[in-house]
């Protein structure tokens, strides 16, 4: 069996309620950006105030920055994480109904605890795999970036931090690699199991990566060029663009969960 495409791209719009399921999806996407968007130039407008010492008191100047861009960051993490969360679990309640040969296999917009204990599950075992890409960072990175402020003025850094890209680079490749086939032969097992223990039998972590690396790379290799096309008709849309890009990732992650459903039904 191959990967179809073709196919990931069209059951969207061969569901009947494809319009409700769909457009919520992307009208909620698109209130929290807009929202997202007003905070940010918000605080940035209050900071930049604070910034041209305005007030007399230059410890109200310096502080009233601070806490905009805290307010501000917590305000944006309070508004995207339910929504985040809860399109994560849709995304993975699609690829269930797609690893399961479900006809209609976007789900309705109920059942939300369902949804939030699967994004739950698939969050705690992609914490696995996180450890090892950090942990593999602080032996490569850190050591080296001591040693170029060490070594800042001497004829030896450009060697250092040659060395420094050297390692982000096998950092990155490795974080690829572990992203498309551990965590998401983890993924499976939860999926499968329905239970976050599952996903930590390692021995078939290991069965599984070997038995479809091919088609988790490719899969992988897809997500990351369907990005690109993303990036390009983003930048395309101009004005167009606060409904153009919510629309395109909505429709991006239920493509790449059909792809990786078709991968764990075999």
């Amino acid at each position: 069996m191959r990967i179809d495409i073709q196919k990931a791209l069209k059951y969207i719009f061969d569901d009947q309620d494809w319009i409700m399921k769909v457009g919520i999806l992307i009208v909620v996407f698109a209130v929290v950006s807009f929202l997202t968007q007003i905070m940010n130039i918000g605080g940035s407008v209050i900071t930049n105030i604070g910034d041209t010492g305005l007030f007399e008191n230059s410890t109200i100047s310096g502080i009233i920055p601070l806490i905009t861009q805290m307010t501000v960051s917590a305000s944006v993490m309070i508004i995207s994480l339910p929504v985040t969360i809860y399109i994560s679990g849709y995304s993975l309640e699609t690829t269930l109904n797609v690893m399961n040969g479900k006809a209609s296999p976007l789900p309705d917009h109920n059942n939300l605890g369902y949804k939030l204990r699967l994004w739950l599950g698939n969050f705690v075992i992609g914490l696995a795999p996180k450890a090892i890409t950090a942990t593999l960072a602080l032996i490569l990175i850190v050591p080296l970036a001591i040693l170029i402020s060490i070594n800042w003025d001497s004829s030896s850094v450009g060697i250092w931090v040659l060395l420094m890209i050297f390692a982000i680079f096998i950092v990155g490749i490795v974080d690829f690699f572990i992203n498309s086939l551990i965590r998401r032969s983890m993924t499976y097992l939860f999926l499968k199991s329905g239970s976050i223990s599952g996903a930590f039998n390692f021995r078939e972590v290991m069965k599984i990566s070997r038995m479809w690396w091919k088609d988790l790379l490719l899969v992988a290799l897809i997500g990351i060029l369907a990005i690109f096309v993303i990036w390009i008709v983003g930048v395309m849309s101009c004005f167009f663009s606060f409904i153009v890009s919510p629309a395109l990732n909505v429709l991006y992650l239920l493509f790449m969960a059909h792809l990786i459903g078709q991968v764990y039904s075999r």
